[in-house]
């Protein structure tokens, strides 16, 4: 009877080990590095931003996340269920909860968002920090309540780093003009290496060497482009040397927050109601600049 309880606690502390070494999504230390970009022609434009978490609250009697760079944004982690999910609210008064990732999924089950239900088609594994975690590939079954023109894409999820177009694409699985890519993940301070790379470029190491450090890399640009103060608490101006028709400002995951017509060349925008974090300004439906509003 010793040996058989000394037995179940050497499993009980093996299994404890393994479970303590997996990433979890929402470890207080996680930092992902997205690159936004315009998805095709001229300009060309790569901006980069850390998303990370800043702080606990409670919302529902749960305890949460929250999401550093999007201050109504929520997110929490069930490792019983083995769901992650997440407050990303739609409007001010929206604190619906959502499955952002559900780690007991199997080949044929279907994820909702917020605009497409995805198919997971395949299931793999990839070692990180010698254990192994789960990586599923997701294709779309059915879109709805997107703009016009928005393209659908499926997606990539790595267990505890998330999707590979930034970790709370899932909810909004689709491009408008704007492209997200995840290129860099950092847990407790250091970016754990795949055993290989994942969706034919992601493998931490290499991968890390696409990001240009906060601030925008200008690859091809037709338009001079000065937005101003950064960061701005109030008002950002926007100015250039042809005449600005349209000023559309949206947040981390694509939502739209402001949207403007003017012309002229040089506008003010009044952003004192914005909550603070990281905005993208998209400049007559083509040009994008980042800005921080404190």
């Amino acid at each position: 009877m010793k040996t058989i309880s000394f037995l179940l606690v050497l499993c009980f502390l093996s299994l404890s080990h393994s479970f303590a070494q997996k990433i979890r999504f929402t470890d207080s230390t996680n930092n992902w590095t997205v690159f936004a970009y315009s998805c095709g022609g001229d300009p060309y434009i790569v901006d980069s931003s850390i998303i990370g978490y800043k702080g606990d609250t409670v919302i529902h009697g749960m305890p949460y996340r929250k999401v550093r760079n999007s201050p109504s944004s929520f997110i929490r982690e069930d490792t019983f269920l083995k769901k992650v999910y997440a407050i990303i609210p739609t409007s001010d008064t929206d604190t619906t909860e959502q499955v952002l990732y559900d780690y007991t999924l199997n080949p044929g089950d279907s994820l909702v968002g917020h605009y497409t239900t995805e198919r997971v088609d395949s299931v793999d594994s990839v070692v990180i920090n010698g254990t192994w975690h789960k990586i599923w590939f997701f294709t779309p079954t059915s879109t709805s309540g997107a703009e016009p023109g928005a393209v659908f894409v499926g997606y990539t999820a790595i267990e505890g780093i998330g999707c590979l177009n930034g970790p709370f694409y899932p909810l909004y699985p689709y491009f408008f003009e704007e492209c997200i890519t995840l290129t860099c993940f950092s847990n407790k301070g250091i970016t754990p290496p795949l055993s290989y790379k994942v969706s034919g470029y992601f493998d931490n190491t290499s991968s890390c060497e696409l990001t240009y450090g906060l601030g925008i890399k200008h690859v091809s640009t037709q338009t001079a482009l000065t937005i101003y103060p950064n960061p701005a608490t109030n008002e950002l101006t926007v100015s250039a040397n042809t005449p600005i028709n349209q000023v559309t400002i949206s947040d981390l995951i694509g939502r739209s927050v402001l949207d403007h017509n003017y012309n002229s060349k040089e506008v003010h925008i009044n952003i004192a109601g914005l909550p603070t974090g990281v905005y993208f300004v998209k400049i007559n439906g083509t040009e994008v600049r980042k800005f921080v509003k404190e």
